[in-house]
């Protein structure tokens, strides 16, 4: 079931450094009839979004190397329209403007779901559908 008003799969990126996370986030949005592509490390996350462009970014925060909030930023860099959804087990802690919406891990499906579903109404612009503004952008 794709969530909310999307009219066709959206291109997932997930990154954490934690193997069942992964796995679970990656069966959820699969469910959910997305494209998925994971990494296990923001220097690995940053080489396939330049490789291919997604339409969603879910990355956790505490990861060794690269933290989600430094891929948050390079991310949006390259490609501002681009949601990033932080999904982290540490406490939100504010001034990570690159970060359009937080899940708290341990997350329930309902919640990610809505996170993803309110970046993209954030960073869609004003009179494009979420789905239009990332073809655009690609």
């Amino acid at each position: 079931m794709l969530p909310l008003s999307y009219e066709s799969p959206l291109a997932i990126l997930i990154v954490d450094d934690e193997p069942a996370i992964l796995q679970v986030l990656e069966t959820i949005l699969r469910e959910d009839g997305h494209d998925v592509l994971a990494a296990s490390n923001g220097v690995e996350a940053l080489r396939l979004f330049r490789e291919k462009r997604s339409d969603v970014v879910l990355t956790d925060r505490a990861m060794p190397g690269m933290t989600g909030d430094t891929l948050a930023a390079a991310i949006k860099q390259l490609s501002p329209l681009t949601p990033v959804v932080m999904v982290t087990g540490t406490p939100p802690r504010a001034g990570c403007a690159a970060v359009d919406a937080i899940v708290r891990k341990p997350f329930a499906r309902g919640k990610l779901v809505t996170a993803i579903s309110q970046a993209l109404a954030a960073c869609t612009p004003a009179g494009d559908s979420p789905t239009d503004a990332y073809s655009a952008a690609a």
